[in-house]
């Protein structure tokens, strides 16, 4: 029987604070204008604001598709981008999608196919049998090499609001993001017990139309749905690869200094989420603490896997 150091996540307590809805994401880049275009260009963002450190040029841009937001932050020293480009294949832990809803995939796709963006899957978009969900998706690269999915819901499926929306473009907004765990009973508990996510589905999806939507042949991945306890999308996915084998990190760095993508979030008591996930076991992915504070109110933390995000205190 493991002891108390190292009982298992899930008989962790889910009282106190929780993640209430998503609030935006970010993610690093080596140049700025590049990715500004081709977020505006290739999938129908706005600019928003141009964000400047020390009266210097911009440095960070805050877009916007339909109600969510990204922002695209120039990170100093392209180098340091290596840490994320060395760990994007699709089993990889620092894989980390955001699926972009299209309303009319094939205008969206003709969109994008005009940047010409590295792909990720085989071919043309794939409609998944009904088992996985239906969906007619596409996985493909920024210039920067950080994965994007275009996901298309057929009617009555997904989230309403994607079939309630009225849009003279086609892309809609966020429906999610989706990272790759190494074990995901661990990553599960961790995000439910620890931060107050609702696992909302659980499906494991394989077959030819999987193969040519990860670019990989033999693909059998659990996928599992986890919604935050006030606005439900957009959410998290949890992709747990059975083969191909789930890869660990291949560099580690200090929190503060890593590039990779950050979810934000929305939270209730941060202070009590940050708590109790501190008294959890394993946590350290590698690369030194999983937390820092940023501010009164605001965290940053590392899961399981190295995946990052921050958690920011809910307005009373």
């Amino acid at each position: 029987m493991n002891s108390a150091d190292e009982a298992p996540l899930e008989e962790m307590p889910t009282t106190g604070g929780r993640v209430l809805a998503f609030a935006g994401f970010r993610r690093s880049v080596a140049d700025l204008a590049r990715a500004i275009d081709f977020y505006v260009e290739a999938l129908g963002f706005a600019c928003e604001s141009l964000i400047c450190t020390d009266g210097g040029a911009p440095r960070c841009a805050r877009l916007r598709l339909g109600e969510e937001s990204i922002e695209l932050c120039e990170w100093a020293g392209a180098e340091a981008l290596d840490v994320v480009r060395q760990d994007t294949s699709v089993a990889s832990a620092g894989f980390q999608h955001v699926a972009i809803v299209a309303s009319d995939m094939d205008a969206a796709l003709s969109r994008l196919s005009r940047l010409a963006p590295t792909p990720i899957s085989s071919g043309d978009a794939v409609r998944l049998p009904a088992s996985a969900g239906g969906v007619t998706a596409y996985k493909f690269r920024d210039p920067d090499g950080h994965p994007l999915e275009l996901i298309s819901f057929p009617a009555g499926t997904g989230n309403p609001k994607w079939q309630r929306v009225q849009s003279n473009q086609p892309t809609l907004g966020i429906d999610h993001s989706a990272i790759s765990v190494g074990n995901v009973e661990r990553t599960l508990a961790f995000y439910t017990a620890g931060l107050g996510f609702a696992l909302t589905s659980r499906q494991v999806n394989s077959g030819v139309g999987q193969d040519r939507l990860d670019g990989v042949s033999g693909v059998v991945v659990d996928v599992l749905g986890l919604t935050p306890a006030g606005v439900e999308t957009p959410h998290l996915e949890l992709l747990g690869y059975r083969q191909p084998a789930p890869q660990p990190r291949t560099r580690h760095v200090a929190i503060e200094k890593d590039p990779s993508d950050r979810l934000v979030w929305r939270a209730q008591d941060v202070d009590a989420i940050v708590a109790r996930l501190a008294s959890m076991p394993r946590l350290d992915a590698g690369g030194g603490p999983a937390f820092m504070q940023l501010g009164a109110g605001e965290w940053l933390l590392r899961d399981p896997d190295g995946h990052l995000m921050v958690l920011r205190e809910a307005a009373a």
